[in-house]
């Protein structure tokens, strides 16, 4: 697994996989943060962290570190990393390759970047972003070709550096990792699409949200 937008100081996808990594089977975790040195560091006191409690004086300088935790054993190795994190840097893409699944909270105004890279290296991702990036020029072919579907929840709350929680209602999970729902049949009732107007700049018709008084209600 390679988190490659998370510092395991402030984390809690750290904190899951150190909760779940052994019952997963999961061999390596790796992390890296990008290094920021305008940032004022607050600590969060999620879990227990006593090989890494230096992070936080590392994040005031605004350093960058990769973190390979590996469930098994329970223990954490840590480095610095020479550039400044950067998930595109040639460092991080070097760990990237070495990984299986990229599972993260990528900055999302970058996140068409950052899908690009994973879909270039061929690697598999759950990834959380705007839900209205499905209708983003990049990302709905991919939705259409069936190389890229939601998970099954929404994310609606976020930790903040400061303990509190920021409050979303349109975040999601992009993944490309096999899902139950999809398995299942969409049962579809033909009738004549002629009715449904055609987008001007793509080749889709606009098939408006059923009510009980529309043709559409059928579908």
């Amino acid at each position: 697994m390679y988190c490659n937008c998370d510092d395991p100081t402030w984390s809690n996808f750290f904190k899951f996989f150190t909760k779940w990594g052994v019952k997963l089977g999961i061999r390596e975790v790796h992390f890296t943060n990008y290094a920021n040195g305008k940032r004022e560091f607050k600590q969060l006191t999620l879990f227990d962290l006593d090989d890494l409690v230096d992070s936080a004086e590392d994040d005031k300088k605004g350093t960058a570190h990769h973190w390979i935790y590996t469930p098994a054993t329970n223990k954490t190795i840590k480095r610095e990393l020479k550039g400044n994190g950067d998930f595109a840097s040639e460092e991080c893409v070097a760990i990237l390759e070495k990984c299986d699944i990229v599972i993260t909270n990528p900055p999302f105004s970058i996140f068409n970047d950052f899908l690009a890279l994973l879909i270039k290296h061929k690697k598999q991702y759950l990834i959380i972003s705007d839900d209205n990036k499905l209708s983003n020029v990049d990302i709905f072919p991919l939705v259409k070709d069936n190389k890229l579907w939601l998970g099954y929840t929404r994310v609606k709350k976020f930790l903040q550096p400061d303990g509190s929680y920021a409050v979303f209602g349109n975040k999601c999970w992009y993944t490309n990792l096999q899902v139950s729902y999809r398995k299942q049949p969409i049962i579809l009732h033909p009738q004549d699409l002629s009715q449904f107007k055609k987008y001007d700049n793509f080749d889709a018709i606009e098939i408006l949200k059923r009510t009980a008084t529309t043709a559409v209600d059928k579908f």
